[in-house]
């Protein structure tokens, strides 16, 4: 049973002189470090400073960066940057974006505690993306010392019944209570709902309904973590739920318009040795190849990949290939193809007919780099879900090949979460992202 509530959110103050844009920041984990240096200079309460903070020289276990966020955090509340709201909300987040390009899109959602369900005992929240250790020990050291939740696990459930929409369009009939537009021109509005009988009405329209985690994964499992290190250290067993079994989630209605999942395209800095026409003879065995005019314009290939792939999304294994001589072509796999023949790999059939499966076990680590035992690292493969990126890297940068993906299909994603199986690192992009320091809260 989905258990959530309302809380109390910690929110800049909107009487002072500080504008929001300048303030909030994308998640830590889409931030590089040029990003988080413009983030620093942008304002000095930029929430950066609290999500991401810089190493230096001299830290130790007393002084870090999770230590300086905490006292960036207590300062900043102290000064009335920080205020709590009075009362106890729901909050509508409403983002208006273009995807694709010309095309106005709109996404609601509402942000409230959910509490926290542990995946290996079953319940009513699913995961689809695996995690790794590093990043989960990154944000328990962040948690435990600031005990905050200073970003959103970005979740998604179905309500054909639009019981919720219902509140929320009542509500959103009304002026916000922030408004304002971000670095890449996406509108971010904010309502609070805190009459009780509205929010009794969305914590009994979501008790019986199944939760999917979209973005947040490491989040969650490190909330997850925390709630069980304050449990365990408690002498008496608690009676009632603690503020740490409960987690800040944004939830969005999957029948809603304007959830948008975008591809996430795969680059390679290095060929591994591989013989770059044998890569292509060996592509044939499995996939029926469409070539291209040799072509080093960006935009022009953009548009010719946005199209030839867009006509397979959700119906055929498809995926488009520019290599650093200028070739490039579409692939479509063939319909005689078995899974079992080209991935080898024990694990279930729906993850092994998965595109990023696919791409990533076969295409890439079979075919490309000759190895599908090694695990590659940042130096060797990035991704990005600007299709005009990755190409611009391999035609004009130092990049080897690139290969470009359409969406995974959001019910493939919940197929996946509902078997209990993880789909492979950098599969799915849900968009826009959620902007951190829209709403924080304490967990107390």
């Amino acid at each position: 049973m989905v258990d959530i509530l309302p809380f109390k959110g910690l929110r800049y103050n909107p009487n002072i002189n500080l504008k929001l844009e300048e303030l909030i920041a994308p998640p830590y984990d889409v931030i590089s470090p040029d990003m988080q240096d413009r983030y620093y200079r942008r304002n000095e309460f930029n929430v950066i400073r609290l999500i991401l903070g810089r190493d230096e020289a001299n830290d130790d276990e007393y002084n870090n960066k999770y230590t300086r966020a905490a006292n960036y955090l207590n300062n900043w509340k102290r000064d009335g940057v920080l205020l709590e709201d009075g009362q106890k909300s729901i909050y509508i987040y409403q983002q208006i974006y273009e995807y694709p390009q010309g095309v106005s899109n709109k996404r609601m959602g509402i942000i409230c505690l959910v509490k926290l369900e542990d995946f290996k005992t079953g319940g009513s929240i699913y995961a689809h993306e695996n995690t790794f250790a590093a990043p989960k020990a990154d944000r328990f050291k962040l948690i435990r010392t600031c005990k905050t939740n200073c970003c959103c696990v970005f979740s998604i459930y179905t309500d054909t019944k639009t019981k919720i929409k219902k509140i929320i369009d009542k509500y959103t009939s009304k002026k916000p209570v922030t408004q304002f537009t971000d670095e890449n021109g996406i509108i971010n509005k904010l309502w609070l709902i805190n009459k009780k009988e509205d929010t009794d009405v969305i914590k009994e329209a979501l008790k019986n309904k199944e939760i999917f985690i979209a973005d947040g994964h490491h989040r969650y499992e490190t909330a997850l973590n925390y709630k069980n290190e304050i449990r365990e250290s408690l002498k008496k067993k608690p009676t009632k739920p603690l503020p740490s079994d409960y987690v800040m989630m944004y939830l969005t209605n999957s029948e809603s318009e304007g959830l948008s999942i975008l591809p996430i395209h795969r680059i390679l800095n290095d060929d591994f040795g591989t013989d770059h026409d044998e890569f292509l003879s060996d592509l044939e065995e499995a996939f029926e190849t469409k070539k291209f005019k040799v072509s080093k314009n960006v935009e022009e290939l953009r548009e010719r990949f946005t199209t030839e792939l867009g006509q397979y999304t959700g119906i055929q294994t498809a995926f488009g290939v520019v290599m650093k001589d200028g070739r490039n072509f579409l692939i479509k796999l063939r319909d005689d193809v078995d899974y079992d023949d080209i991935i080898e790999e024990k694990i279930s059939d729906m993850k092994k007919s998965l595109d990023v499966t696919i791409l990533q076990r076969y295409v890439i680590m079979q075919l490309w780099v000759g190895n599908p035992e090694i695990e590659l690292d940042e130096s060797e493969i990035s991704f990005t879900n600007d299709m005009a990126e990755a190409i611009e890297k391999v035609l004009f940068g130092k990049s080897k090949i690139t290969f470009l993906m359409n969406p995974t299909p959001l019910e493939k994603v919940k197929g996946i979460a509902l078997a209990n199986d993880r789909m492979p690192q950098k599969s799915t992009f849900f968009y826009p992202k959620l902007l951190s320091g829209i709403v924080l809260r304490e967990i107390k």
